[in-house]
């Protein structure tokens, strides 16, 4: 499925991903994503490809079903939000959660 985002504010429905397990984001110019757990429950694996001024939504963490989330070629702004949800994750005892980053 492909999702054309325009604008610079993403929010995402709570019926619109509920199978989706990969979702990976190229080149999005957004400044707010508005997602949350309810919105990706199945999901296993991010992937953000030179993405720029927005921070991967926190709550996304607390998907039971994710696995990795892999950054290239980001803003520090995405790079810093995944850090801290894997952060947040580790200190709630979630060691399976792997975050990739390459510049």
């Amino acid at each position: 499925m492909i999702t054309l985002i325009k604008g610079k504010r993403w929010d995402t429905w709570e019926d619109e991903f509920q199978q989706l397990r990969y979702l990976e984001l190229d080149v999005l110019q957004i400044e707010h994503w508005n997602a949350s757990c309810v919105n990706f429950p199945r999901l296993e694996r991010l992937v953000l490809r030179s993405c720029q001024n927005f921070e991967i939504p926190f709550s996304l963490g607390d998907i039971p079903t994710l696995q990795k989330i892999e950054i290239h070629g980001c803003a520090e702004s995405v790079v810093g939000s995944a850090l801290q949800i894997l952060e947040e994750q580790r200190d709630m005892g979630n060691e399976d959660l792997n975050v990739i980053i390459s510049h």
